[in-house]
């Protein structure tokens, strides 16, 4: 009898279990009155509040025959984007959501760009807004764009069928940085650094959109953040130096000199970085080490490589360069007091003594006190039948 009531019991279990797998949607709301927005666009508005941009795409116009494109252009474009200024960041959303039809819900959102003008003056009520929204995802992708955010909403989006789309891409490929919102967050509120990817506008004819100058929108260096304000930027070499070090770049291309043999294009592979902290003579050091294998994709000259010398320059060249881009980007960020790379984090880990001592004061001491020793290791691995040039002159 105990073992059929057993069995009774962990059948009426089991059916209990199963019960949540088939009650469906677990929201009231249906999704047809839902806007999912997939980017928000941050501007100062120039009266001393703020102007917030949200972009959604429109059901409506997706998945049609034929494709987006061709969808847009008999009925417009696949996404919609709504602009409201206020005084805070909440009284703007809430002015767009007033003139929607749908409720807006954050769960898609995938990038938030901030204007230069909105950074410079600091992006705190951004941050704050952001991690007091119950549904606002900390692990958006952050760019900055070099006029008004707004603006990026223009570009064409040949490949996607939003603008949004397009910048996550960029982060997910990781050409330069994948900057996440908590990321930021983190930093600001330990008084750190943070960097995040420059984006770049321009225009240019298109063969997609029958050769009508469209808009464009790149990636082009870096925006470097103390705390929650931008301070400082750095141009495309020395992004991709830091980016190296914080393991967000994935394949770079250089091209170096081989001397009277020309000029050598490479691709860096298994890129690796390590920083560790040490104190010489009561000065605190920051030894940076990079290391990469590097394959030739290109020889342009006329000579041959044909010597185990002309390998050792190439990679003594290429080491050099990435250490001077990289040089002169720490140097940018400590005249700027922005201690991108967080080593006051590591500082703290290895000589808690020392960042007590430091802590109350530290952008200042990471501009004056903290000193950097770098240096890259490169090693040519493939060479891609790439050691002899196709040509000869006579």
């Amino acid at each position: 009898m105990i073992r059929d009531r057993l069995r009774r019991t962990g059948f009426a279990l089991l059916i209990v279990a199963m019960l949540p797998l088939l009650s469906g949607c677990w929201s009231k709301m249906e999704i047809n009155n839902r806007s999912f927005i997939t980017g928000v666009f941050i501007d100062a508005d120039g009266a001393g509040g703020v102007e917030m941009t949200v972009l959604a795409p429109l059901p409506n116009r997706l998945g049609v025959t034929g494709g987006p494109t061709q969808n847009a252009a008999s009925k417009g474009q696949p996404f919609a984007a709504v602009t409201k200024s206020a005084q805070t960041l909440q009284e703007a959303f809430k002015r767009i959501q007033t003139d929607l039809s749908r409720k807006m819900t954050f769960g898609q959102t995938r990038v938030v760009v901030v204007g230069r003008k909105y950074a410079e003056s600091g992006i705190r009520e951004l941050l704050e807004w952001g991690t007091r929204f119950p549904s606002f995802p900390l692990k958006c992708f952050v760019f900055v764009a070099p006029g008004e955010a707004k603006d990026i909403i223009k570009l064409t989006p040949v490949f996607e069928q939003v603008p949004s789309e397009v910048l996550r891409e960029f982060a997910n490929r990781h050409t330069l940085f994948n900057t996440r919102f908590k990321d930021v967050l983190v930093a600001a509120t330990a008084k750190q650094g943070s960097v995040a990817t420059m984006l770049t506008v321009g225009q240019a004819p298109m063969v997609s959109e029958n050769n009508r100058m469209s808009t464009w929108i790149g990636t082009d260096g870096a925006a470097l953040f103390q705390g929650h304000r931008l301070v400082g930027e750095l141009n495309r070499r020395e992004a991709m130096a830091i980016a190296w070090v914080k393991g967000s770049l994935q394949s770079p291309s250089y091209v170096v000199s081989s001397g009277e043999k020309g000029n050598v294009a490479v691709t860096l592979r298994h890129l690796k970085s390590r920083i560790r902290p040490f104190v010489r003579g009561g000065d605190v050091v920051m030894r940076v080490s990079l290391s990469a294998k590097a394959s030739l994709d290109e020889v342009n000259g006329t000579q041959e490589l044909d010597m185990p010398s002309d390998y050792h320059l190439l990679e003594r060249r290429l080491a050099e360069e990435v250490e001077s881009d990289l040089r002169s980007a720490l140097r940018k960020s400590q005249s700027v007091r922005a201690d991108v790379l967080q080593t006051g984090s590591r500082l703290e880990w290895r000589y808690p003594r020392i960042w007590n001592r430091l802590e109350g004061r530290w952008p200042d001491a990471y501009r004056d006190d903290i000193r950097f020793e770098i240096a890259a290791n490169i090693q040519i691995m493939k060479y891609n039948d790439e050691t002899k040039p196709l040509f000869e002159d006579k």
